[in-house]
């Protein structure tokens, strides 16, 4: 394998993909890799909601000139560009090999799914060749834009370590079971999550019903999950207040509800990830106090599933990247070639920060908004604790972090000691007044105020904090006393520790309230400009950027009141007009859009030419009794 640059992609180019906005890859992103020698280095991760202002960005690029061009622009900051990669991995139309050329089609564990469990396993080359790492990999189902076969492949994998060696296992997965959760309830997992532990309401059958929930494998596991999640939305509906126990009356009877369906399916998902970690416990005749747990896949964001298996099971150590869910493929797809490809390699991922990065120097920043900044002066101790201490504040510090949480370089910081800071942050936010914001603490404390706590630098741990200490940091806690928790070290980010322990010294208070820098349903902020819209937007006075403290003025003068609109254009250049034209090229003969998901979204429909009349009238029919023979469930998955 050639010493140079290498690019894992988990992206799509699809013309049809692009004009109706079909889903077919989700949270895409970009890695760009260095090898030098047996050393391999992540210079730079791009996830492209960060870029283009889509949440979860899903949006196909139309042809492969596109795709090229925009590439180009995001490798440019380095001077870079395609022509400088010696591979380029993972998305058709792009790949300088062909397909991931160590990966074969036949494999029974779908690409995607490897993709995942590298992006947690081998996040560390020292820990994977030399100890033994547990590994599960979790999420709602697999991609099928390589792996074609995908969907009709087991979906969910695990992978036991042992010191280099790796031997893969079939495992079922409770991600079908929040998918579905989601489309029923119309509520994104993380905040069904927190209503589920703020509410006190649950039902006495809630063990027995959780008992019931049906082992999803593959796709064809949905149906059975969906009727068992349907008849407990259903009983659960039909519950007055007086007939729900410990009802709680800080919250509607909905709430209250849906708190309870939460309970049972998050009680459901602990039942089947102690089967599968008891099994692999006893196949491979484990002592877990010398395994290590990696979790990936978008299931491994619920941070109490981590940490009960954490604590039922009594693991060395938690590992796994910041960026689990899809938006971390590309890194785990690189890992996993540069695994097949040779024979060992050198690599670690440091920390959170190899997002993009805002340079710009504060004369420049000052040049663009100078009606608005009141004084700059550079980072100093004290003064950082009587700001937080005043307002919840922005910091804005170096490369960004990647993953879906904000880890300390695109925040919003607050005082964790009143309740006040949680009502502001919330507001700014635009969130229910229960949802919690979480706490970074210094690693050296985070035992003497949380308990069963473990390293957890990347927010995918809970833990309840000491009940004496609680009243002291009021604004972090969870109504139940849990927290989202993120440890901090200083190697990993030396100006916040810095100023975290600063608190500390002036308070006794090591920890401090963080929330992610973006207004509701937009992306983590990215650059600079953004960062100030939001601030003037929401009155916040105070910005950290990049080691300067920046104090703004005349917010009562700016006039935009929505977020900035970000690049979109590198991913949607086309207008209207040149969008309608172009269906009518694509698609002569009107398949409606629901027809087209489906066209693109199972890979036997794709043998048809939607521009040919005969094939059209087929495949309608074959569309129709598809359609009559599988049930709601896959047709929510698909739209």
């Amino acid at each position: 394998m050639d010493d140079g640059y290498y690019l894992s992609t988990y992206t799509h180019i699809d013309s049809l993909g692009h004009l109706y906005r079909l889903s077919l890859r989700h949270d895409q992103s970009m890695a760009l890799w260095k090898k030098d020698g047996e050393k391999i280095r992540l210079i730079r991760y791009w996830e492209f909601e960060r870029i283009s202002g889509l949440k979860k960005h899903d949006l196909s690029f139309y042809s492969q000139e596109q795709a090229c061009t925009a590439i180009n622009t995001m490798l440019l900051s380095f001077g870079l560009s395609l022509k400088d990669m010696q591979a380029v991995w993972g998305t058709p139309g792009l790949e300088l090999v062909g397909q991931i050329s160590y990966y074969n089609s036949e494999n029974p564990c779908p690409l995607h799914s490897l993709c995942h469990l590298f992006s947690g396993m081998l996040t560390d080359s020292e820990t994977f060749y030399k100890k033994k790492i547990l590994a599960l990999a979790l999420d709602g189902g697999p991609d099928n834009v390589i792996d074609q076969g995908a969907r009709e492949k087991q979906f969910y994998w695990g992978a036991f370590v042992d010191r280099g060696g790796i031997s893969y296992f079939e495992v079922p997965s409770p991600g079908a079971f929040w998918s579905l959760a989601r489309f029923e309830l119309g509520m994104e997992e993380g905040s069904m999550m927190a209503l589920g532990s703020a509410v006190t309401s649950h039902l006495p059958n809630e063990k027995s019903l959780a008992a019931k929930a049906p082992i999803v494998l593959n796709g064809k596991g949905f149906d059975a999950a969906y009727r068992w999640l349907k008849k407990i939305i259903e009983v659960t509906r039909m519950l007055s207040a007086d007939e729900i126990l410990e009802y709680d009356p800080r919250f509607s009877l909905e709430d209250n509800q849906i708190g309870i369906i939460i309970k049972v399916i998050q009680r459901a998902s602990f039942n089947i990830l102690e089967d599968i970690v008891a099994k692999a416990v006893k196949q491979y005749n484990l002592d877990p106090s010398e395994v290590i747990l990696s979790m990936s896949g978008g299931f491994a964001l619920n941070c109490p599933a981590n940490s009960h298996l954490m604590k039922k099971f009594g693991f060395q150590s938690f590992q796994t990247c910041p960026c689990v869910s899809d938006s971390g493929i590309a890194l785990g797809m690189g890992l996993f070639e540069f695994y097949a490809q040779m024979e060992t390699f050198q690599f670690r991922l440091e920390n959170a920060y190899y997002g993009c990065e805002d340079r710009r120097t504060i004369s420049e920043l000052t040049n663009m908004w100078g009606c608005y900044i009141h004084s700059v002066s550079t980072f100093d101790r004290e003064k950082f604790v009587v700001d937080l201490t005043s307002s919840p504040l922005i910091w804005f510090d170096g490369a960004a972090e990647i993953g879906p949480r904000a880890l300390g370089a695109r925040s919003i910081l607050g005082d964790p000691r009143t309740h006040k800071t949680k009502d502001r942050l919330n507001e700014v936010k635009q969130r229910e007044w229960w949802r919690p914001v979480a706490p970074i603490v210094l690693d050296q404390e985070q035992h003497n105020w949380f308990e069963n706590a473990f390293s957890s630098p990347y927010m995918l741990c809970t833990s309840k904090v000491k009940a004496e200490k609680a009243k002291q940091v009021v604004a972090a806690l969870h109504l139940d006393r849990s927290v989202r928790l993120q440890s901090i070290k200083q190697e990993n980010n030396p100006r916040l520790y810095d100023a975290i322990l600063a608190f500390y010294e002036a308070t006794g208070i090591p920890l401090i309230c963080n929330t992610s820098l973006n207004d509701k349903g937009e992306p983590i902020i990215d650059l600079f400009e953004e960062c100030i819209n939001f601030a003037l937007r929401k009155c916040i006075f105070i910005v950290y950027f990049n080691g300067m403290r920046i104090e703004l003025k005349n917010s009562e003068k700016y006039s935009k009141k929505e977020p900035l609109l970000r690049n979109i254009l590198l991913f949607d250049p086309l207008n209207k007009e040149d969008i309608e034209t172009a269906k009518k090229q694509w698609n002569p003969h009107g398949l409606t859009h629901k027809q087209v998901d489906l066209y693109l979204n199972i890979p036997e429909f794709r043998n048809y030419d939607i521009r040919s009349e005969k094939d059209v009238r087929m495949l309608v029919r074959i569309l129709a009794q598809w359609a009559r023979l599988n049930d709601t469930v896959w047709k929510a998955m698909l739209t």
